[in-house]
């Protein structure tokens, strides 16, 4: 998997791999989430972190050129999942798929996203508008785009996640001794 990454970012960088990005997580995703729900840990599955993979996937394949979506993806890959991966101690141990998912699910969206501003977005800011898969780089700062729009996505998810946690599910994860963050 990790060969292979770094493969399809070398050969692909501008086309391929945001596909091969959005296919992987979701692959992986709903593997770790079969093999969280033989275990009982299925609701790790609504933490921010999947919830932030889930957002960077709509904003590949369904508003590439949404200057919002794009920095509010940007926002939570370099905070919250950056900070994530030193927290909860992502390790790469190779014959672990639990500890790779783990990686894949914290870290690549950072090396996604890099590959998308650092390389993707000057490649096709050369190119004509109607060829562009994705939005032109905007360096103008405010405080709506870079602060108020993804505190806005993250109050969404932590509402939902309150209330799938403790509301909803509540009884249930107590009487079946499911795991949960908390």
């Amino acid at each position: 998997m990790v060969i292979f990454q770094a493969y399809i970012l070398g050969r692909y960088p501008h086309s391929f791999y945001y596909d091969y990005h959005s296919i992987l997580v979701t692959l992986v995703v709903f593997i770790k989430w079969a093999y969280y729900k033989s275990n009982g840990w299925h609701y790790y599955i609504t933490d921010i972190c999947y919830c932030a993979n889930g957002l960077l996937i709509v904003f590949l394949q369904l508003c590439p050129k949404n200057d919002y979506m794009f920095k509010a993806c940007f926002f939570f890959a370099n905070g919250c999942l950056a900070v994530a991966v030193g927290a909860f101690r992502n390790q790469m141990v190779f014959h672990k798929l639990d500890n790779l998912s783990s990686l894949l699910v914290h870290l690549l969206p950072q090396i996604t996203l890099w590959n998308l501003r650092w390389h993707t977005m000057p490649y096709e800011a050369k190119l004509p508008e109607e060829e562009r898969r994705f939005l032109t780089i905007d360096d103008s700062f405010t405080v709506t785009k870079f602060f108020i729009f993804p505190i806005f996505l993250y109050a969404i998810w932590m509402t939902l996640y309150f209330m799938v946690h403790f509301v909803f599910a509540r009884e249930r994860i107590l009487r079946k001794n499911y795991h949960n963050m908390f």
